[in-house]
Protein backbone atom coordinates (compact mmCIF):
# COMPACT_ATOMS: atom_id res chain seq x y z
CA UNK A 1 0.00 0.00 0.00
CA UNK A 2 1.43 3.81 -0.36
CA UNK A 3 2.05 5.67 2.45
CA UNK A 4 -1.30 6.42 3.30
CA UNK A 5 -2.10 8.46 6.66
CA UNK A 6 -5.71 9.30 7.85
CA UNK A 7 -5.43 12.59 5.70
CA UNK A 8 -5.84 10.41 2.43
CA UNK A 9 -9.22 9.16 3.78
CA UNK A 10 -10.81 12.00 4.25
CA UNK A 11 -9.93 13.48 1.18
CA UNK A 12 -11.29 10.45 -0.10
CA UNK A 13 -14.13 10.54 1.64
CA UNK A 14 -14.75 14.18 0.55
CA UNK A 15 -14.12 13.30 -3.00
CA UNK A 16 -17.23 10.50 -2.74
CA UNK A 17 -19.32 13.08 -0.47
CA UNK A 18 -18.81 15.16 -3.80
CA UNK A 19 -19.77 12.69 -6.28
CA UNK A 20 -23.06 12.15 -4.19
CA UNK A 21 -23.59 15.63 -4.09
CA UNK A 22 -23.87 15.31 -7.88
CA UNK A 23 -26.23 12.24 -7.88
CA UNK A 24 -28.09 14.37 -5.90
CA UNK A 25 -28.69 17.07 -8.19
CA UNK A 26 -30.12 17.78 -11.76
CA UNK A 27 -27.33 17.89 -13.20
CA UNK A 28 -26.15 14.67 -14.82
CA UNK A 29 -27.83 11.93 -16.00
CA UNK A 30 -27.26 9.13 -14.34
CA UNK A 31 -28.52 5.35 -13.77
CA UNK A 32 -30.33 4.45 -10.24
CA UNK A 33 -28.03 1.63 -9.71
CA UNK A 34 -24.93 3.85 -10.16
CA UNK A 35 -26.35 6.90 -8.14
CA UNK A 36 -27.29 4.38 -5.26
CA UNK A 37 -23.23 2.57 -5.62
CA UNK A 38 -22.72 6.62 -4.94
CA UNK A 39 -24.67 6.51 -1.76
CA UNK A 40 -23.36 3.66 -0.14
CA UNK A 41 -19.66 4.28 -1.01
CA UNK A 42 -19.85 7.63 0.42
CA UNK A 43 -21.37 6.52 3.94
CA UNK A 44 -18.30 3.39 3.90
CA UNK A 45 -15.79 5.87 3.26
CA UNK A 46 -17.08 8.47 5.82
CA UNK A 47 -17.47 5.40 8.44
CA UNK A 48 -14.01 4.27 7.26
CA UNK A 49 -12.38 7.62 8.32
CA UNK A 50 -12.64 6.36 12.01
CA UNK A 51 -10.54 3.31 11.32
CA UNK A 52 -7.68 5.52 9.71
CA UNK A 53 -7.75 7.98 12.51
CA UNK A 54 -7.41 4.93 14.76
CA UNK A 55 -4.29 2.96 12.98
CA UNK A 56 -2.60 5.92 12.15
CA UNK A 57 0.77 5.88 14.02
CA UNK A 58 0.35 10.06 13.87
CA UNK A 59 -3.59 9.88 15.19
CA UNK A 60 -3.46 6.75 17.21
CA UNK A 61 -3.70 8.37 20.64
CA UNK A 62 -7.14 9.60 19.68
CA UNK A 63 -9.11 5.77 18.81
CA UNK A 64 -11.27 6.23 21.78
CA UNK A 65 -12.27 9.87 21.66
CA UNK A 66 -13.00 8.75 18.00
CA UNK A 67 -15.21 6.08 18.98
CA UNK A 68 -17.27 8.30 21.15
CA UNK A 69 -17.57 11.08 18.17
CA UNK A 70 -19.05 7.98 16.33
CA UNK A 71 -21.21 6.93 19.09
CA UNK A 72 -22.75 10.48 19.52
CA UNK A 73 -23.03 11.94 16.51
CA UNK A 74 -26.36 10.79 14.71
CA UNK A 75 -24.92 11.17 11.24
CA UNK A 76 -21.36 9.47 11.68
CA UNK A 77 -23.33 6.45 13.60
CA UNK A 78 -25.89 6.16 10.70
CA UNK A 79 -22.84 5.92 8.56
CA UNK A 80 -21.71 3.07 10.26
CA UNK A 81 -25.04 1.16 10.74
CA UNK A 82 -25.24 1.78 6.48
CA UNK A 83 -21.41 1.09 5.77
CA UNK A 84 -21.71 -2.25 8.19
CA UNK A 85 -25.33 -3.12 6.41
CA UNK A 86 -23.57 -2.72 2.80
CA UNK A 87 -20.57 -4.53 3.88
CA UNK A 88 -22.28 -7.72 5.96
CA UNK A 89 -25.98 -7.03 4.34
CA UNK A 90 -27.21 -7.98 8.20
CA UNK A 91 -26.19 -6.74 11.41
CA UNK A 92 -26.12 -8.33 14.43
CA UNK A 93 -24.69 -6.20 16.58
CA UNK A 94 -25.73 -3.42 18.74
CA UNK A 95 -26.99 -0.27 16.56
CA UNK A 96 -24.83 2.89 16.66
CA UNK A 97 -27.76 4.99 16.19
CA UNK A 98 -29.66 5.46 19.27
CA UNK A 99 -32.66 4.18 19.51
CA UNK A 100 -32.52 0.71 20.00
CA UNK A 101 -32.22 -0.41 15.44
CA UNK A 102 -29.75 -0.01 13.12
CA UNK A 103 -30.12 3.41 10.49
CA UNK A 104 -31.05 2.03 7.42
CA UNK A 105 -31.75 3.59 3.86
CA UNK A 106 -35.34 3.41 3.69
CA UNK A 107 -36.47 5.06 0.61
CA UNK A 108 -35.06 5.95 -3.12
CA UNK A 109 -36.43 8.24 -5.36
CA UNK A 110 -35.54 9.53 -8.64
CA UNK A 111 -36.87 12.48 -10.44
CA UNK A 112 -36.63 12.30 -14.25
CA UNK A 113 -36.45 15.66 -16.21
CA UNK A 114 -37.71 15.50 -19.32
CA UNK A 115 -36.48 18.41 -21.88
CA UNK A 116 -39.66 19.69 -24.60
CA UNK A 117 -39.97 18.08 -27.92
CA UNK A 118 -39.16 20.31 -30.33
CA UNK A 119 -42.13 20.00 -33.31
CA UNK A 120 -42.02 22.01 -36.74
CA UNK A 121 -45.12 22.60 -38.51
CA UNK A 122 -44.02 23.43 -42.32
CA UNK A 123 -46.36 25.49 -44.77
CA UNK A 124 -48.06 22.65 -45.84
CA UNK A 125 -49.21 21.57 -42.86
CA UNK A 126 -46.84 18.22 -42.01
CA UNK A 127 -45.44 18.04 -39.04
CA UNK A 128 -41.87 16.89 -38.05
CA UNK A 129 -40.46 16.07 -34.62
CA UNK A 130 -37.25 16.08 -33.24
CA UNK A 131 -35.96 13.86 -30.76
CA UNK A 132 -35.23 15.00 -27.07
CA UNK A 133 -31.99 15.14 -25.59
CA UNK A 134 -30.34 16.30 -22.58
CA UNK A 135 -32.34 14.57 -20.05
CA UNK A 136 -31.34 14.71 -16.32
CA UNK A 137 -31.93 12.78 -13.18
CA UNK A 138 -32.07 13.41 -9.93
CA UNK A 139 -32.07 10.65 -6.39
CA UNK A 140 -32.92 11.11 -3.22
CA UNK A 141 -32.67 8.84 -0.27
CA UNK A 142 -34.32 8.78 2.94
CA UNK A 143 -32.22 7.27 5.55
CA UNK A 144 -34.18 6.01 9.15
CA UNK A 145 -32.11 6.53 11.94
CA UNK A 146 -31.93 8.19 15.91
CA UNK A 147 -35.45 6.70 17.51
CA UNK A 148 -36.91 6.09 14.10
CA UNK A 149 -36.52 9.67 12.65
CA UNK A 150 -36.46 9.95 9.00
CA UNK A 151 -33.47 12.14 7.47
CA UNK A 152 -32.85 13.11 3.83
CA UNK A 153 -29.83 11.11 2.71
CA UNK A 154 -28.06 13.98 1.61
CA UNK A 155 -28.49 16.37 4.48
CA UNK A 156 -27.10 13.43 6.62
CA UNK A 157 -24.11 13.25 4.70
CA UNK A 158 -23.42 16.76 5.03
CA UNK A 159 -24.14 16.03 8.45
CA UNK A 160 -21.32 13.53 8.88
CA UNK A 161 -19.07 15.60 6.80
CA UNK A 162 -19.31 18.95 9.07
CA UNK A 163 -19.16 16.59 12.01
CA UNK A 164 -15.73 15.30 11.05
CA UNK A 165 -14.42 18.31 10.08
CA UNK A 166 -15.51 20.12 13.44
CA UNK A 167 -13.76 16.93 15.21
CA UNK A 168 -10.84 17.64 13.22
CA UNK A 169 -10.63 21.20 13.40
CA UNK A 170 -11.38 20.81 17.09
CA UNK A 171 -7.77 18.60 17.46
CA UNK A 172 -5.80 21.10 14.79
CA UNK A 173 -6.10 18.20 12.30
CA UNK A 174 -7.44 20.58 9.73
Amino acid sequence: MLNEGWRDQYERMRRAHRRLVIACSPIEDAGSDDARDTLYAFFEEAYKLKDWIKLDTATSHLGSAVERTVSRSVALAACADIANRAKHLNLNGSPRTTGGRHAEVSTQGVTIFVPPAKATIHGDGTITHEESKGGRTQHIWTVTADHGNVYDALVLANAAVADWDAWLKARNLL
